[in-house]
Parts: C-alpha cells; sequence; structure tokens
C-alpha cells in the first residue's frame, strides 16, 4: 500500500502546475468539471492495468516513458504559449468538455504507470484511487497557490504562466531520466 501512495503521488504532482496555471488566471473549475477528472483517472488507471500485458508486446518501455516525458514537455509548452491551457472558449472557466481533455492529459503518466507496474508483475487496487485524490488534491492546492501568488506578489503573470509550463517541462524531462515510466 506504500508503493502504491509514492507511486501516485509521483505521477499525480503534474497537477499541481496545472493548477497553479489555472490560479494565476482566477480561472474556476467546476464541481462536475473535478469529478470528471477524478472519474477518468480512476478509470483509466484501472484500465491500464488490465492491458499492461497486451502493451508491453507491442512497444518497449523506452517508448512508453518516452510517449509519457513528451506529452508532461508539450503540455508545459501550451501552458508557456497559453494563459489557461484546455480554455477553449477563453470562459476562465474549466466545463466538462475541457475537463475530459485535460483529463485524458493528466491521467496518461497514471496510465503509463499502471502499464508498466502490471508488466512488472504489480498490482494493487488502491493505486488509481490514490491518484485520482492526488491528482484532486494538487489540482486545487495548485489553484490556491497560484492566487495566493498573483495576490501576495507583484510579478507578472506571464513571468508565473512561463514558471508554470517550466516545471511541467522539467518533470517531463524528468521523467525521461528516471528508470520509472
Amino acid at each position: 500500500m506504500i508503493n502504491s501512495l509514492l507511486l501516485a503521488l509521483s505521477v499525480s504532482i503534474d497537477s499541481f502546475g496545472i493548477g497553479i496555471s489555472y490560479g494565476i488566471k482566477n480561472a474556476k473549475v467546476r464541481f462536475l468539471s473535478m469529478v470528471l477528472l477524478i472519474l477518468m483517472s480512476v478509470l483509466g488507471t484501472s484500465a491500464s492495468f488490465f492491458i499492461g500485458n497486451t502493451i508491453n508486446v507491442i512497444f518497449s518501455g523506452f517508448i512508453t516513458k518516452l510517449i509519457s516525458s513528451s506529452i508532461l514537455v508539450l503540455l508545459g509548452i501550451i501552458i508557456i504559449l497559453d494563459p489557461i491551457p484546455f480554455d477553449f472558449d477563453k470562459s476562465h472557466i474549466l466545463d466538462l468538455k475541457e475537463a475530459f481533455i485535460l483529463g485524458l492529459a493528466l491521467s496518461l503518466d497514471s496510465i503509463c504507470l499502471g502499464i508498466g507496474s502490471s508488466i512488472g508483475g504489480f498490482f494493487d487496487f488502491s493505486f488509481p484511487i490514490f491518484v485520482a485524490v492526488f491528482q484532486a488534491i494538487f489540482l486545487i492546492l495548485g489553484k490556491f497557490f497560484g492566487k495566493k501568488i498573483l495576490s501576495n506578489f507583484n510579478i507578472p503573470e506571464n513571468y508565473l504562466k512561463i514558471l508554470s509550463g517550466i516545471v511541467l517541462i522539467i518533470f517531463g524531462l524528468l521523467k525521461l531520466i528516471n528508470n520509472n515510466c
């Protein structure tokens, strides 16, 4: 159970950077959007355990790590270029369609880890729950800290946006270097 907790923590930390991006711009995350993000995490991570052996035959561990890392780096670049990632209608409110797309992006790491873990023979039913809980907590905390940074420091928003994107890029690069998926 401790392994599941630590693994879920490690794959959920990128939600913090997303939360900071939303907090900096005072964007709202609707309750149903948060529920959708959590459900996608649980379902995606759970399904990943069951398809891990099949994926192992098709792709090497390096390829899955490369895909996961590339997605984080790309997400960091999107944040740098777009103040609120996945706010397609520029409403500063994360609606269900945008939450679905964000949920896919946030779930890819946990899916990758779930696949890798199942390939290695590790399976724990608590892992998908931990992932969902940590992603929600980090998104909320990131949003809170983003608002605090914006209100307490006279830092131009574009610098904070760039910092948030850089954090995700660093996480992506560290994932590529790390031996885990």
